[in-house]
């Protein structure tokens, strides 16, 4: 606004100086952008992502909650009813729905002078206005009389709480109200969505939660060689994390769904039409992703498959390297949605993981420079001794550190006696070595060994470049934060790539370190018990986000932070990919044939990802897919049509992100959920044999515990059905309320054909969430598209 009363001057103040503030200052405008008649209706453009957000509202809202055909407001009641009043005994039948109460206008009462239980007549006061000036209180209705009414009053009151009869009360005294938290507004599930401020209206001081903001002109995020000898690669990052702090920016989460039963069924596949492959799936070596993937248990893909789903985690789940005493980053639970995308209406629906902003967190101070270690667990580094060799796990180093104190307070409190302090350290040393597997970490001299490894541990000791200077990683490595993920400007491709900071033209985006391996592994078949046939069923999501060509049957996945969204641009791209000339890249391997690149168990190829032109801070990066692939997206888009019942469909990933109410058995029985969807409750598997029943309404039951990291795995998630609340809200199942609403239900741990359920009471909200059956996600349709990127 123009208008003196707005402070321009806010502007340029942080979000934190504008919330201090204590009046308002500022102020808009609505401006006619035409001539407006007089009684017209005036409308403004909300913005795109509203109207985005309403579509999707609006296709996947349904009423879901058996109490809402009896639903009617208080207002409502009280325009129809404007006459006779039920009685309490009259409305034992539900004539008023439950969301109701009834309320009145006490009149003129000393209630000082009043006890609990007396009676007395009412006594209109002598403010004509007094239904608008006067408080009702909580009543109920328990006889009539020529239009008057006998009722009990409820003054609920902390300090003076008490019943008193009213008689002789007049009708308009007696008025119906919303019960708490009943109204439409408080509804689980209703439509909410801010008026979005256009960017150019918004200063840039205030978008304090755009992560770009953060990172600056220079880099923050390295690739390069790992301070792990013989490791390859590693990340490290030169700002310093705070634990508990988002360690850089989200990643995707691509599920390679039953991927050894694809595999094997491949294999038959082609041997039942004459065409032999030439090893079977269980010796061959040529699944390279197999050293890479992870449990989907950490990235809610257990639902994903019938048999055993791979979890593909780009960025940190795998350039980053692990060690056992040095975990600095934690896997959160990935975001799970469509990004918009129908499938009634999209036909990019399913060409894309709808796995996404998933999260790391810092589980130690990192400092600045140091490299960063995810957690593969120590079990990952046992079953690869024969490979590795013997590697310290997690227990060693604490063990050896303890044990290493605990010798040099010894040594500093008994006489000086250098040949019992020497006597002592050799025994101490051998102990360490041999049980604790430290002979590469500790140095033999006990002078050597206090001043280098007591005072920041046997952990950090073992490796000593843990922590490099700026200028060796500005010199050696290659900038990983220079993009970052967000909503796509091409609605079909979902999400996309954004740049954090200005880029020049032919300066490295991105570097992408590939994973190869065979085509084949992605391919897909059905199976039909009745004729002891499989079909070719189409191909893994994984391909859409690997390079090929189409004359190889050779496939390469990038798996560097935030690559894999970097969408198409067939017309003007601004940027473009080429072979990195980092010294990790084997481009001799250029050289090679197919069969003998996969003979190579290990990455070693390295692309980037280049500017063709200057780039702008917050501007979307494209390449050029290529002809191929753009040619086979315009016959699909051709072609498309939305699947039977596309329509209808509602997704897991929709009823949790609108917090749809968990309905009871009794419930669904009027208003069932998807047939798409089950319901799955956090339980501890052995709760069984962990802990003793109870006697309750549906039997013997266990009271749900709150263990640690029960939410976070996803194998802790059981089917399970809703057979009551904890604390019942008659008519409220639907809504939000603010105490705590747990849950009994019957959870299905042994998830066979035999398994009659365990009863669990006390489940909170926050541990019961739905989730996609196998094979109904819109990755797994028949009409998806489907195409690697070109590579030139």
């Amino acid at each position: 606004s123009s208008h003196t009363f707005h402070s321009k001057d806010w502007f340029g103040k942080s979000v934190d100086a504008i919330l201090n503030e204590t009046k308002p200052g500022l102020m808009m405008e609505v401006v006619a952008s035409r001539a407006i008649d007089p009684g017209e209706e005036v409308f403004v453009n909300y913005g795109s992502e509203w109207q985005s957000s309403w579509e999707r509202h609006s296709k996947s809202w349904k009423v879901i909650s058996g109490d809402d055909v009896q639903y009617a407001s208080a207002a409502a009641i009280n325009a129809r009813d404007n006459g006779p009043v039920s009685a309490v005994s009259e409305t034992e039948d539900g004539s008023y729905p439950d969301n109701v109460e009834t309320f009145c206008y006490a009149g003129v009462v000393d209630w000082d002078e009043v006890n609990d239980g007396d009676a007395i007549s009412w006594t209109e006061p002598s403010d004509r206005n007094w239904q608008v000036k006067d408080r009702p209180v909580l009543c109920d209705v328990m006889s009539s009389k020529e239009d008057k009414f006998s009722v009990i009053v409820y003054t609920d009151d902390e300090e003076n709480d008490k019943e008193v009869k009213i008689e002789n009360m007049p009708r308009n005294a007696i008025t119906y109200v919303d019960a708490v938290y009943s109204k439409d507004q408080y509804l689980k599930g209703t439509f909410r969505h801010e008026i979005r401020v256009p960017d150019g209206m918004f200063p840039k001081v205030w978008l304090d939660l755009d992560k770009g903001e953060d990172y600056g002109d220079s880099c923050q995020l390295y690739v390069a060689e790992s301070s792990i000898p013989n490791s390859g690669l590693g990340m490290y990052s030169l700002k310093e994390i705070k634990e508990n702090d988002e360690v850089f920016f989200p990643e995707i989460v691509v599920q390679q769904q039953d991927h050894d039963w694809h595999n094997r069924e491949r294999y038959y596949w082609f041997h039942k039409r004459g065409r032999k492959e030439s090893m079977h799936p269980k010796k061959e070596r040529s699944w390279l992703m197999h050293m890479y993937f992870w449990e989907p248990r950490n990235t809610l893909g257990l639902y994903d498959g019938e048999d055993e789903t791979q979890s593909i985690v780009p960025g940190l789940g795998m350039l980053a390297n692990s060690h056992t005493g040095l975990v600095s980053a934690l896997m959160t639970r990935p975001q799970v949605n469509s990004a918009g995308l129908h499938r009634s209406v999209d036909p990019g629906a399913g060409a894309f993981s709808a796995y996404h902003k998933y999260t790391y967190l810092a589980t130690r101070h990192i400092q600045a420079g140091m490299e960063l270690f995810v957690e593969y667990g120590d079990d990952w580094f046992e079953d690869r001794q024969k490979k590795l060799g013997v590697i310290p796990l997690s227990y060693d180093f604490e063990d050896a550190d303890n044990i290493l104190k605990h010798f040099f307070e010894f040594v500093d409190g008994i006489p000086s006696d250098k040949n019992l302090t020497q006597s002592a350290w050799e025994m101490v040393y051998e102990y360490l070595v041999e049980n604790k597997k430290m002979e590469t970490v500790l140095p033999k001299d006990m002078k050597e060994a206090r001043e280098k490894v007591l005072e920041k541990g046997t952990a950090m000791a073992s490796v000593p470049d843990v922590i490099r200077s700026a200028e060796w990683l500005e010199e050696n490595g290659l900038c990983l934060d220079n993009i970052r993920e967000g909503r796509s400007i091409v609605k079909q491709a979902g999400r996309g790539a954004f740049a954090t900071r200005a880029i020049e033209k032919e300066a490295v985006i991105a570097p992408a370190p590939l994973v190869h391996f065979q085509r084949k592994h992605l391919h897909m078949y059905s199976y039909h018990e009745e004729t002891d046939h499989n079909d070719y069923a189409g191909e893994q999501v994984l391909l859409n986000y690997c390079y090929s060509h189409p004359n190889s049957s050779l496939v390469f996945f990038p798996y560097s932070p935030v690559v894999n969204f970097i969408n198409h641009d067939g017309k003007s791209p601004n940027a473009f990919i080429r072979w990195s000339s980092l010294p990790n890249h084997h481009s001799e391997w250029l050289d090679l044939t197919a069969e003998e690149l996969i003979a190579e168990y290990h990455a070693g190829l390295i692309l980037e990802v280049v500017a063709l032109r200057p780039i702008a801070q917050g501007e979307e990066i494209f390449i050029d897919y290529g002809r191929g692939w753009q040619e086979a997206w315009d016959e699909h888009v051709r072609s498309w049509k939305p699947v039977e019942g596309a329509k209808e469909y509602v997704s897991a990933s929709e009823l949790n992100e609108a917090r749809a109410p968990f309905l009871t058995v009794e419930e669904q029985e009027e208003n069932p959920y998807p047939e798409n969807v089950v319901l799955t409750c956090y339980v501890r598997g052995n709760i069984r044999k962990k802990q003793e029943t109870e006697p309750g309404p549906f039997g013997d039951a266990y009271e749900w515990r709150n263990l640690h990291k029960i939410l976070y795995y996803h194998d802790n998630a059981y089917p399970c059905e809703i057979l009551s609340r904890d604390e019942m809200y008659s008519g409220h199942a639907g809504n939000i309320r603010p105490e705590d609403v747990t849950y009994t239900a019957r959870v299905y741990l042994d998830e066979t054909e035999e398994d009659e359920g365990t009863i669990v009471h006390s489940i909170p909200p926050r541990a019961i969430e739905f989730n996609d059956n196998p094979d109904t996600k819109d990755v797994f349709l028949r009409n998806v598209f489907r195409h690697p990127i070109d590579l030139p």
